[in-house]
């Protein structure tokens, strides 16, 4: 069974079709209207990514918030 989840589906330069999508286990990345093929990340692996990008982002709000001890 194929489960598919899209996430975008947009245009790209040179009127170009671009899409993200979700397939099963993995992530589809395409701007090139298939010329060349998708881009392919497992889920888990994107999951992670997400993760680190998500704690970088609370450490710099903490930093950002901490008083200043000059």
């Amino acid at each position: 069974m194929k489960i598919e989840t899209n996430v975008i589906c947009t245009k790209a330069k040179f009127n170009r079709d671009a899409y993200l999508t979700l397939m099963n286990d993995q992530v589809h990345f395409d701007c090139s209207d298939g010329e060349y093929g998708p881009i392919t990340v497992s889920l888990s692996q994107l999951e992670e990514a997400i993760l680190e990008h998500k704690n970088k982002l609370k450490n710099e709000n903490q930093t950002v918030t901490q008083p200043r001890c000059d």
